[in-house]
């Protein structure tokens, strides 16, 4: 196993809240959110003076221009574009001037992916996305730099888009673009991906559970189909933009799957009369043998019991703010059940 790069906790990344839970610090979880977002918040203290900050939306892509091949698990800088002021652009230069790296920045996102709805309103939730970076902005000056920046963003908007276009940019085009490069000093990310905790009270109490719906509603961002502009000429969509529709809704109605499975489908073990054994399948197993396993990253649960008729078993967990109840239902097709668990 590769060992994860991790930013450091320190003072300004620091996740507090249900951080046991929540947070996480390795590089490869923080860019990964950080890329799936469009939008990038760039914060910045505008003014010594100035008791509020500037917050504004850019486009953004991770990337090292030193690595470019450096995956997201590596150390990575943070490329935006957008209005780029004269006061930001100066900023950053004072910033050089009294010894910094650059102007002191906070880029941020999230994603919301459902909401959470449980039997109490002080326990609703959402599911999210967020990361945050700390980091040093200044101008992007050498012209090889920037170009390949330009071509990162592009790329990282529409994979392979900047191969598609109109090239080279033109003077014009270059002289009103301006690109940050913000060294990240720290970050981290904070993702809830579960169902609703509610208190141990409210689920046992009958009253609550026969008049109040939980559940989950899901909140997918995909891609619509393609509209062709009303100058344009060429009469079949490109791949590359074919290929990004179905690939950034594919990978959204994955990770929406993977939240939905923990309200609908059950964690079932099977024994179908089939003696085949894959590692790397979610399910184990084993045929007339009486026994069968099934394992999950995390965790491995065997049983053994006398009778090896075909059986499955249905294992659905329900969590509040502090248990978590296991239900089974077994369906054999014939005979009783003596049943060995191990865990």
């Amino acid at each position: 196993m590769r060992n994860q790069l991790r930013y450091p906790a320190g003072q300004h990344n620091k996740v507090h809240r249900l951080a046991e839970k929540r947070a996480s610090y390795d590089l490869e979880t923080v860019h990964s959110i950080m890329n799936r977002s469009f939008v990038f918040h760039v914060s910045f203290q505008p003014d010594a003076e100035d008791p509020f900050p500037t917050t504004i939306p850019m486009l953004g892509a991770m990337g090292n221009f030193a690595y470019p091949s450096a995956g997201l698990n590596e150390p990575q800088d943070c490329y935006i574009h957008g209005y780029i002021s004269a006061r930001m652009a100066n900023l950053s230069r004072k910033a050089m001037d009294d010894g910094l790296p650059g102007l002191p920045v906070c880029v941020s996102v999230a994603k919301v992916d459902g909401l959470v709805l449980a039997l109490s309103a002080f326990t609703h939730s959402c599911n999210y996305r967020s990361a945050v970076l700390f980091g040093h902005a200044a101008l992007v000056t050498d012209e090889s730099e920037k170009l390949w920046a330009l071509e990162l963003l592009t790329n990282k908007i529409i994979p392979g888009r900047w191969d598609q276009v109109r090239q080279p940019p033109n003077k014009f085009e270059l002289m009103q673009t301006q690109i940050l490069r913000v060294r990240v000093t720290s970050g981290s990310a904070k993702v809830r991906a579960g169902p609703p905790a509610d208190d141990k009270e409210d689920v046992q109490d009958p009253g609550v559970m026969k008049n109040v719906w939980s559940g989950y509603v899901p909140l997918v961002e995909r891609m619509g189909q393609p509209i062709p502009s009303a100058y344009n000429q060429l009469q079949d969509l490109p791949e590359h933009v074919r290929d990004l529709q179905e690939g950034f809704n594919e990978e959204a109605d994955a990770y929406n799957d993977k939240l939905v499975k923990q309200y609908s489908e059950p964690y079932r073990l099977y024994n179908t009369h089939i003696s085949e054994y894959e590692l790397g399948s979610p399910v184990t197993l084993y045929g007339d043998i009486p026994f069968m396993q099934a394992h999950r990253k995390d965790s491995y649960v065997g049983l053994f019991w006398l009778n090896a008729a075909e059986t499955w078993i249905d294992i659905t967990k329900t969590k509040t703010k502090t248990d978590t109840n296991t239900n089974t239902q077994w369906i054999s097709e014939a005979g009783t059940l003596d049943v060995l668990i191990f865990l």
